[in-house]
């Protein structure tokens, strides 16, 4: 019965600081890293850049597979008018198709309407290979939970708190959509 469930199991680490060393990278994959999420708020492009051609290069000496995911996230003085994607988040996406990230990861917003722009710019830079993970902070809010499931590849429920009951109803509900959903 586990067998099944370990081939759907991944450890995602996060690049930072304390990854910058080749020899620590080697040890990630090693230990069984599947993936790395890049985060540009903690990490230059230029460290991200030696990063990702050190992961690939070990990845390959290995022959261990690892996906590669940028979580673009919304900048905190962010004004309700502001564009759902702003420049910033764009040249961030930008960068992380340089780097050849697999997975890029975004606010879905309240309407999902950064997961649908993206994925348009997927298709426009003929890049519809790369997968999309739409960030949910408050399922309660959103106003087209069912869409942004469908329009996303797979959802990251961040910043729910595990101590509240409504909470992990919530949880629940958006798991079960996702499963339903295959994502």
């Amino acid at each position: 019965v586990l067998t099944g469930l370990s081939r759907k199991t991944k450890i995602i680490a996060t690049l930072g600081p304390a990854t910058e060393n080749g020899d620590v990278l080697r040890s990630l994959l090693e230990a069984g890293v599947s993936g790395f999420r890049v985060n540009l708020a903690c990490f230059s492009r230029e460290s991200v850049m030696k990063a990702v051609y050190a992961i690939r290069s070990i990845s390959t000496e290995l022959q261990r597979p690892v996906a590669l995911m940028l979580e673009v996230l919304p900048s905190p003085g962010r004004t309700p008018d502001a564009p759902p994607i702003t420049e910033s988040d764009w040249a961030d996406i930008r960068f992380g198709l340089e780097c050849g990230v697999d997975w890029l990861a975004i606010s879905a917003g309240r309407d999902g309407e950064p997961v649908r722009q993206l994925r348009q710019f997927l298709v426009e830079q003929k890049r519809s290979n790369l997968s999309i993970l739409a960030r949910i902070k408050n399922p309660s809010t959103l106003v087209a939970l069912d869409q942004i499931i469908q329009d996303a590849d797979g959802i990251i429920l961040s910043g729910v708190s595990q101590t509240n009951e409504d909470s992990d109803e919530e949880t629940f509900r958006v798991v079960q959509k996702c499963v339903r959903a295959r994502k």
